[in-house]
C-alpha cells in the first residue's frame, strides 16, 4: 500500500515536470517565432518615428530647429552605420561631444524622433545588431553569452542576457538553441 502511495506520488511528480517543460519549450517556440516574423517582416529595426505620428501623438513643441534636427540625424545614422555603438562604456555625454552636440540635444532628438530615451536607444541598437548577427551568421551561433554581449558592446553577460529578454523576448541561449534546432545545426 505504502509503494502505491509513493509510486503514484513520484508520477505525479515527473508527470508535472514535464507538463510544466512542455509549456516552458511551447513559450519559447512561440517567441521565436514571432521574433523571426519581425525580422523577416522588416519591423524589427529602429527607425524614426514618422512625422505625422510625431503630430498625432505629442503635444510637447521641440525646440530643436528643423537644421539641428536634421543635422542630428544625420550624424547619428552614420554613427549607427559605422556600428560605433558596440563600444563598450559610451554615455550619452561622450556621443554627444563625437556627435559635436550637447547631451540634452541629443536626448531631446532620441526621445522624440526614436521614441525612446537614450538608455534604451543605446540597448536597442545593440541587441538588434547581435539578433541580426545571430540571425544572418551561422558561426555566432556557437559563441559564448559573454563573447555576444562583447561582440556589441555591453560589458556583463547578465545585463546583456536580460536586455536581449526584455527587447526579444526570449532569452539568448533559447534563441540560440531554436536557431540551430531550425537550421539542423548540433
Amino acid at each position: 500500500m505504502i509503494y502505491a502511495k509513493i509510486l503514484i506520488f513520484s508520477g505525479s511528480i515527473v508527470l508535472t515536470f514535464f507538463v510544466v517543460r512542455y509549456r516552458k519549450d511551447q513559450k519559447i517556440k512561440k517567441q521565436y517565432d514571432l521574433l523571426q516574423k519581425r525580422i523577416a517582416d522588416g519591423t524589427y529595426k529602429i527607425s524614426d518615428i514618422e512625422k505625422e505620428e510625431l503630430d498625432e501623438h505629442s503635444l510637447r513643441k521641440t525646440f530643436l530647429t528643423p537644421e539641428m534636427t536634421l543635422e542630428i540625424r544625420e550624424k547619428l545614422e552614420k554613427f549607427e552605420q559605422e556600428l560605433q555603438f558596440r563600444k563598450k562604456g559610451l554615455t550619452q555625454n561622450s556621443i554627444a561631444v563625437k556627435l559635436g552636440t550637447n547631451s540634452h540635444y541629443l536626448s531631446v532628438y532620441i526621445n522624440e524622433n526614436k521614441g525612446m530615451n537614450f538608455n534604451k536607444y543605446m540597448a536597442e541598437l545593440r541587441i538588434n545588431y547581435i539578433t541580426d548577427l545571430l540571425n544572418t551568421n551561422n558561426k555566432f551561433l556557437n559563441y559564448r553569452i559573454e563573447a555576444l554581449a562583447d561582440e556589441c558592446g555591453i560589458a556583463a553577460r547578465q545585463n546583456f542576457s536580460n536586455l536581449f529578454y526584455e527587447i526579444n523576448g526570449i532569452r539568448p541561449t533559447d534563441y540560440i538553441k531554436k536557431r540551430k534546432q531550425e537550421l539542423g545545426i548540433s
